[in-house]
């Protein structure tokens, strides 16, 4: 992360929009007590310690400058709880906190710090994961009130929105977008 950011300065001369899009899912269905340590310290790490990272890094150039903004991709994971997934729902919490965290250092210094919480997103990891359920889009998309699976480029415009001007208001949340799921 430190030589990507310094890159980026290097390159563009700034970095003005950061997001951290760390994800990868639990490797195993299992129920918690059924689930390794290293498991559950391997998704910690990728998800919440490559958002943790990423500020880490991310921060001082923005401070440097005079601000900037960060979008974290967090999930609906971090304000539902899902059975047989105890690794990734802890390392999304991980990434909901983190990110209200750096939103009250930062924002008095111009930073402006969210997160977006997906649901289900038409990636290879949703493919993986309703593999691994046993399940298919249909079933998954009943779960949504918009009655489907979201597309990536819907996920891209929420990040857009975020890291623009008019979201400017906008500090420290953690946006739904999730299709309607946490609505009810």
């Amino acid at each position: 992360m430190r030589d990507l950011v310094r890159a980026c300065v290097s390159r563009y001369g700034r970095l003005d929009v950061a997001v951290n899009n760390a994800g990868v899912e639990s490797p195993r269905a299992a129920r918690l007590h059924e689930q390794s340590l290293t498991d559950t310290e391997d998704v910690r790490r990728t998800n919440a310690g490559g958002v943790f990272l990423g500020m880490k890094y991310e921060i001082p150039r923005m401070l440097a400058q005079g601000g900037g903004v960060i979008v974290n991709t967090a999930s609906i994971s971090a304000e539902v709880g899902f059975g047989t997934i105890a690794p990734y729902n802890a390392s999304k919490h991980a990434v909901a906190s983190l990110t209200k965290v750096a939103a009250l250092e930062y924002a008095a210094d111009s930073i402006r710090v969210n997160a977006f919480a997906p649901g289900a997103v038409d990636t290879p990891m949703l493919r993986r994961a309703a593999e691994a359920f046993g399940m298919t889009y249909e079933e998954i998309a009943r779960d949504y009130p918009i009655g489907r699976i979201v597309r990536t480029e819907e996920m891209a415009s929420v990040v857009m929105w975020l890291s623009s001007d008019e979201a400017g208001a906008v500090v420290g949340t953690d946006i739904d977008a999730s299709g309607g799921y946490l609505t009810g």
